[in-house]
């Protein structure tokens, strides 16, 4: 049986519970009487695009998110070889001989998108996009995920 949390009222009555769904992991808000009343993970999806209750176009800012970034992780280039830089959106900081490539479905090559030495905010499926060292000698880029 999953763990319950029991939010209680001013009374110390039990008001809602809040449990992880055995059937799919999903975390579940409760009436006291076990009647469920949202799905966290499915709510979701109906304030999507195509949802029941779509968010209209430009209501999200950037001041309602919060993040913060991770520490900065270093990664060594061989000379001429490319590295894929993990799935996340991420601040990329580029040595010399060292650029940011993104792969172009349509055209079939890989495009510059950071030039060496430069810097900028890539978002990354750890497929598409590439760090690539052009230079003779091994070299380094450094990236933030936001976490």
């Amino acid at each position: 049986m999953p763990g319950r949390l029991r939010i209680l009222g001013d009374d110390g009555s039990v008001k809602r519970i809040v449990t992880v769904s055995a059937a799919n992991d999903h975390l579940v808000v409760e009436s006291p009487d076990g009647t469920v009343l949202m799905d966290v993970e499915s709510h979701g999806s109906r304030h999507a695009k195509d949802g029941a209750d779509p968010l209209p176009l430009g209501s999200l800012k950037v001041g309602h998110l919060s993040f913060s970034l991770a520490a900065g992780t270093q990664v060594s280039i061989n000379p001429g070889a490319s590295v894929y830089p993990p799935s996340g959106i991420m601040i990329v900081f580029c040595d010399t001989n060292v650029l940011v490539e993104a792969y172009d479905d349509k055209a079939g090559t890989w495009k510059t998108i950071i030039p060496s030495g430069g810097s900028g905010i890539v978002v990354s499926d750890s497929q598409n996009i590439r760090v690539r060292n052009t230079g003779t000698a091994s070299a380094t880029y450094t990236y933030r995920l936001f976490l």
